[in-house]
């Protein structure tokens, strides 16, 4: 079947729609002013369908545009005028389900020029299928255009969006229409044991393999965001953008590589002046860009940028940070290779905004090449908000970045830990960034106390902290801001979600003398690793061994060796040069200390940064 070579033109609903059908080849058509959707799928089980050098042209909303924050967006029912509620983010091209091929169309305006709005069961005449749609890839994506599109959503208006959810409300009743972030986990071949799962809104449940999104050949101008995927997997590669506020947000294990990110052509009409290239997320996900081209990235000279990096997002800025949490701080998630500048200053590089947050103190990437920062080699980028981040004394001071700039380490990587104190740490945001300030993390070992002295950052009740791995790090708690009489907890336990099999962490804390110690690891999901720490005979035979084996306690400095022995080998994400290591949530160690406690149930502990030898 096929319809080809048709125009539509003035149409009061879409252009096309394919609705419960397969092998269709929609084929050079034009759809010009429609209402609503342009090419539509409809219930999201239709599949190898061919999409190929059709254009949409001025598709128009019904009703109020979706708008709203750019993650929560709007909630929209069904009825009276409004029979299809994602009508209010009417798209050129609407893909209900990837597990089709789209080449060589062009979209020109709508709310985004292409969506994907994800469908976790289908909806009308099929929605009794057990199927998820969110989770089929894309069958084929090659050669495909956007532009002018997002204007109804304001900063967040997207050329190509995968995001959103259109669901009933219940099994046969109305439709609902989330526009805002909504995920996907897309899985294939798809194994038919799997089932859908009822508690799992990001997918199905089951053995099926994990499969990209692969988007490539893609062409996005003059839109807020050129692309926006929520979702779990995503490569993007032979992508051009030209003239948007921002290149893309890409969410999951993400890859953009081979590609040219344009902040200003020669268009006279290309609109606002405030250009951004690309905003590493904050936490849980693996974003690589390599071979990516930078062009025309130049400060504005309306905009003066203060010490702290403040307006470095608005400043025509290639990377720039996301610190806006301190519950979500990053981890070793970001990296970059094989980067290239045309016609940018230096100075525009990176824009990070130093602020009393988790994420901005522990803001990191890997320049894989150096190619990002123009050193030689391999570099750790850390925010410069303290020096926690000068990792060794080579480290250099990028004002202009508010960063660190510092040679990597060849068997170092970056390392999460989570320490949590029954009574005292949260998973909640404090109503101030300063109100929840309760010590410190302080890096120590050989060399660290020549060239740089204060090597030390904030600790806070929020769990997580990011730093370089194969060092000392020495923690030190206070509720009350004193740096001379600190306090320990007798209970308490470090969470390892990332120290990449290999490397460690030696960390140390203060007790008073005499404290005697039981110390245990746990793996939640089963029992390798499982142990029950012995006391060394020196801080020697602690970092000689293995992280399950030994303590070391001499007299002031329990010192413990951090390392997953929960797994063989810690797997990775790797794209073009790059590589990122997989978090492990499973493995933990558990600390009793028995010490002279006060009133509030802690023991008394020293301030002072061990000199000790690693």
């Amino acid at each position: 079947s096929f319809i080809r070579d048709s125009s539509c033109k003035d149409t009061l609903y879409r252009c096309i729609t394919i609705h419960g059908s397969y092998n269709v080849n929609i084929l050079r058509n034009v759809g010009h002013n429609s209402i609503g959707h342009s090419f539509y799928m409809e219930d999201g089980v239709e599949e190898n369908n061919t999409f190929a050098y059709n254009l949409a042209v001025h598709t128009q909303i019904i009703g109020t545009p979706a708008s709203g924050e750019p993650q929560a967006g709007v909630t929209v029912r069904q009825g009276p005028g409004l029979t299809q509620p994602s009508d209010i983010a009417a798209s050129g091209f609407y893909v209900s389900n990837s597990m089709n091929s789209y080449i060589g169309n062009a979209a020109s305006g709508g709310w985004a020029g292409f969506a994907f709005p994800n469908f976790y069961y289908p909806i009308g005449a099929h929605q009794s299928w057990q199927m998820d749609p969110s989770a089929r890839p894309l069958k084929l994506w090659d050669g495909n255009t956007a532009h002018s599109a997002g204007y109804y959503w304001g900063a967040s208006g997207n050329c190509i969006y995968v995001g959103g959810n259109l669901k009933h409300e219940s099994p046969g009743g109305p439709l609902v229409y989330i526009s805002g972030r909504m995920s996907r986990k897309t899985r294939w071949p798809f194994i038919p044991t799997d089932v859908p799962s009822t508690s799992n809104s990001f997918g199905w449940t089951g053995t099926s393999p994990k499969a990209f999104m692969t988007f490539n050949n893609s062409k996005v101008f003059l839109c807020q965001k050129g692309m926006n995927h929520w979702g779990g997997t995503v490569e993007i590669f032979n992508y051009e953008s030209h003239d948007s506020t921002l290149s893309a947000t890409i969410f999951g294990q993400a890859w953009l590589g081979n590609a040219l990110v344009n902040a200003k052509s020669n268009n006279p009409l290309s609109g606002v002046p405030n250009r951004r290239g690309f905003q590493f997320y904050d936490i849980n996900v693996q974003s690589i860009i390599t071979n990516v081209t930078f062009r025309n990235f130049q400060p504005d000279p309306t905009i003066t940028r203060p010490a702290d990096g403040s307006t470095s997002g608005r400043d025509n800025t290639v990377l720039f940070s996301m610190v806006h949490s301190d519950k979500f701080k990053p981890q070793g998630i970001s990296a970059t290779n094989k980067i290239t500048f045309q016609n940018v200053a230096t100075s525009q590089r990176i824009g990070h905004h130093i602020t009393n947050t988790g994420a901005s103190r522990y803001y990191n990437f890997i320049d894989a090449d150096g190619s990002f920062t123009g050193y030689s080699g391999p570099q750790v980028v850390g925010a410069a908000n303290s020096g926690w981040w000068i990792i060794n004394d080579s480290c250099k001071l990028r004002t202009e970045w508010n960063v660190w700039v510092c040679p990597k380490p060849s068997t170092a990587e970056i390392a999460t830990i989570n320490i949590n104190v029954p009574g005292l740490t949260v998973d909640a945001e404090p109503p101030a960034y300063t109100s929840n300030w309760i010590g410190t993390m302080s890096l120590w070992g050989d060399g660290l106390n020549t060239k740089y002295t204060n090597r030390t950052t904030i600790f806070t009740t929020l769990p997580g902290v990011t730093g370089i791995s194969n060092i000392g790090w020495y923690w030190y708690l206070n509720t009350k801001n004193d740096t001379t009489n600190g306090i320990v907890p007798k209970s308490w336990s470090i969470g390892i979600p990332l120290i990449p099999k290999g490397t460690w962490v030696m960390i140390a804390v203060a007790y008073p003398s005499g404290t005697t110690f039981n110390i245990t690891t746990d793996n939640k999901w089963w029992t390798k690793g499982d142990a029950v720490l012995q006391m060394a005979s020196s801080l020697a035979q602690v970092k000689s061994g293995n992280g399950n084996q030994y303590y070391w306690f001499d007299g002031r400095y329990l010192y413990l060796k951090l390392e997953n022995m929960a797994v063989d080998q810690t797997t990775t994400f790797e794209r073009g040069g790059a590589r990122l290591y997989d978090q492990e949530w499973n493995y933990s160690y558990f600390i009793q200390a028995n010490c002279q406690a006060n009133a509030s149930g802690y023991c008394f502990s020293q301030w002072g940064i061990p000199t000790a030898t690693l």
